[in-house]
């Protein structure tokens, strides 16, 4: 039987004992948690459960209450086993009795601080003779790491993915989309998805189509803004106007059908409507949009931009981030090949071009460039916009557009055949475009920064970062009324994309100032001067994304959100599990603040996860990294003994050590954590409608462990 990790990988496994010739290459713990499929009887399985019953139905007799089912794991094990303390209950507080703060106290966090962040740098070493301070910045500015298909992939600093260091990140095993024409001709039985494609494309109704468009516009298409919605209506009504002699007519170069497909990909998401013959609608119109692609390609047009660079999040927000990288790829360079970032104007004087034609080109290359800075912090890669070598830049659609006001309007299923119930909002365009582009500038510069070869150290690093974080600020100062957010407030309404923004600058503040990016080598004599500033602006912008949450929770819910808010959750989350294991348990409040904040963004990662499962992948990333986190800070047979804390015997000693407290920190933080995560995989099983035996294998798959030793049975 294979172990774990070669299991992940598809490897072949030697069983070797203590550790397998590949877990002793990648340096990484050898285990056999997996249940052997060859030893599982579906009788003894039944006969467990029926105990398990019987045993809740005799403690119900007696009227014993049924414990809480402690999701047990590495990090539970470990402390039981070690530290001989019990779980909370969730209802509960896990703390009540108040405590004194004192300098010890204090002394005590930034020990912890100090300790997580030194063996974080020192968890892997690089080549050897490498000056020590070129290794850190290149270590804690990004990593390679093996995928769930053996694969190397970079992820850098801002993917927060960069974690898990020798640690196998965590995959969503999205299913491919329905294969194209071509595809299915290539290799039929290599998807699983066939089976539910028919010889005959299905038709799908024209009311279903523009509601899926519709939805786009609502709730997608208003932070990118790479479609202009107007241009796009009046081209879809001229095309499906025209009649079948005209059907062989160029159409308008914003309208094809490769971008209507790319729309309703998009659409479907944000819907809860089905087609009996389709099993998702979702990847019916990706697979619609990759055979249109190709027919596209030959002679791009500014609707190939806009329908790459809408396909590039509607692959990602199902898992599949290497097509959505090289989709946001080749919009960028279709974009420079139709010549988008230059500036038309003299066109436009000349009569070659309308304005109207000249503002669409625009906002399609300002769009694509908003989009490509949303996947260089997504992944952590540095990408080089057109912009950066453009001497005569396209003008912005803040110079361009009209004084007319425009309105969004609240858009969904349940209002769809209600006009007269559906909220309309001015919305500031004019505006957003010009604060987007401002923050996309600083968000460029800091990533320039972290990857730029002339920075070689820590103390330059920290420069720069301290200019972005100068720079970030002067952009909240100056930020208009009508894009104002007033975070406390329970009764203003903030359009959806403006909340967003808001989102989006707080991500940005929080990697100015991290902690594993910016804090000095230890040792050195300066670690933590600058700490509390940079840490109180890091824990503030993750507290104010977790208020973003609840505010965009009451005010439109989470059932459809821009696919953008979903990483600053993930980048606010790994914030608080830093806070959460770090803080001294002397320090009750803000402790709790860190824990409270940790749920409403697991919460939320999970919520937005039912309909886009990158949400998932980066929720289950959250729990390795506190896996990984609860090794180095605790685990101390982990080879790294010599690092400057105290040792076990003064820790247990000292006045502001607590076993008991100590061991409730982390059954807190993984309580929060696995109650996230468990749901994702009981709405799993819901949606296969699966029987109940498969069900439990699959999950057992997806979560790498036995299902039962987490709480499913």
């Amino acid at each position: 039987m294979a172990c774990d990790q070669c299991f992940r990988l598809k490897v072949r496994c030697d069983a070797a004992s203590p550790r397998c010739a590949n877990c002793n290459k990648l340096q990484v713990e050898c285990t056999y948690l997996r249940p052997d499929r060859r030893k599982i009887s579906k009788l003894a399985v039944t006969n467990l459960v029926e105990r398990v019953r019987l045993l809740e139905h005799t403690l119900q007799q007696h009227n014993i209450p049924i414990p809480t089912s402690i999701r047990s794991s590495k990090t539970t094990a470990i402390s039981f086993q070690n530290l001989h303390c019990g779980s909370i209950n969730g209802d509960t507080q896990p703390f009540s009795e108040p405590l004194m703060y004192t300098k010890e106290n204090d002394e005590t966090q930034l020990a912890r601080e100090r300790v997580l962040i030194e063996r974080i740098d020192r968890s892997s070493s690089l080549t050897p003779g490498l000056d020590p301070e070129i290794e850190l910045l290149v270590k804690r500015t990004g990593s390679l790491q093996f995928t769930d298909h053996g694969q190397l992939k970079y992820f850098g600093a801002t993917s927060n993915v960069h974690f898990l260091r020798d640690t196998i990140p965590f995959q969503v095993r999205a299913p491919d989309a329905p294969p194209s024409s071509h595809e299915k001709d290539k290799s039929p039985s290599e998807s699983s998805l066939l089976e539910y494609i028919s010889p005959a494309t299905p038709s799908i109704p024209r009311e279903l189509e523009d509601h899926l468009i519709k939805l786009y516009f609502a709730w997608e298409n208003p932070y990118f803004r790479v479609v202009d919605e107007d241009a796009f209506m009046s081209a879809r009504r001229r095309v499906l106007s025209r009649s079948n002699q005209e059907d062989d007519l160029p159409g308008p170069f914003c309208y094809s059908e490769f971008l209507v497909n790319a729309m309703c990909s998009w659409g479907a998401l944000f819907t809860d409507r089905e087609l009996p013959d389709l099993p998702s609608l979702h990847d019916f119109f990706i697979s619609q949009a990759r055979e249109k692609l190709e027919r596209d390609l030959d002679n791009p047009t500014i609707a190939t931009v806009q329908g790459l660079a809408m396909m590039s999040g509607s692959e990602a927000s199902r898992g599949r981030d290497s097509r959505g990288w090289l989709y946001a790829g080749m919009a960028s360079q279709v974009a420079h090949h139709l010549g988008l970032h230059m500036d038309v104007g003299h066109y436009v004087r000349s009569g070659d071009i309308t304005q109207n034609e000249a503002t669409l080109r625009d906002t399609t290359f300002w769009g694509t460039y908003v989009i490509d800075t949303a996947w260089s912090y997504y992944l952590g890669r540095l990408v080089r916009p057109v912009v950066n070598v453009n001497r005569n830049p396209a003008q912005t659609p803040s110079q361009t557009r009209s004084t007319q006001s425009q309105y969004w309007e609240n858009y969904t299923d349940d209002l769809a055949d209600l006009p007269n119930y559906r909220g309309q909002y001015v919305d500031p365009v004019a505006s957003m475009w010009k604060q987007q582009l401002k923050l996309c500038f600083i968000m460029e510069r800091f990533q320039n920064t972290l990857y730029d070869k002339q920075t070689s150290s820590i103390g330059q690093l920290r420069m720069h970062t301290s200019a972005v974080t100068w720079a970030l600020d002067k952009w909240m100062d100056e930020l208009p009324s009508d894009l104002a957010v007033d975070c406390d407030s329970i009764s203003n309404i903030y359009l959806p994309h403006v909340l967003v923004l808001h989102a989006q600058f707080h991500e940005a503040m929080i990697f100015a100032n991290h902690p594993f990016i910016t804090e000095p080598r230890t040792g050195n004599g300066h670690f933590g001067l600058l700490s509390l500033q940079t840490q109180k602006k890091c824990t503030e912008s993750a507290r104010k994304i977790s208020q973003i949450i609840r505010m965009y929770d009451r005010l439109w819910t989470l059932r459809r959100m821009n696919i953008q808010f979903i990483h600053p959750m993930f980048t606010a989350a790994i914030v608080h599990l830093y806070v959460a294991c770090t803080t001294s348990m002397h320090r009750l409040d803000q402790y709790k603040s860190a824990i409270s904040d940790l749920r409403t963004c697991c919460n939320a990662l999970r919520d937005v996860g039912k309909y886009m499962e990158i949400a998932v992948w980066q929720l289950r990333s959250i729990d390795r990294i506190r896996q990984v986190w609860y090794d180095l800070l605790e685990n101390h047979a982990h080879g790294m003994s010599d690092a400057p804390i105290l040792s076990e015997q003064q820790r247990l000693l000292s006045p502001s050590f607590n076993v008991d407290k100590e061991c409730d920190r982390w059954t807190a933080i993984e309580t929060v954590i696995q109650e996230a995560v468990s749901l994702t995989n009981t709405n799993l099983l819901l949606k296969e409608h699966m029987t109940w035996y498969d069900a439990w294998m699959q999950i057992q798959d997806t979560i790498g462990m036995d299902p039962f030793s987490v709480g499913f049975a």
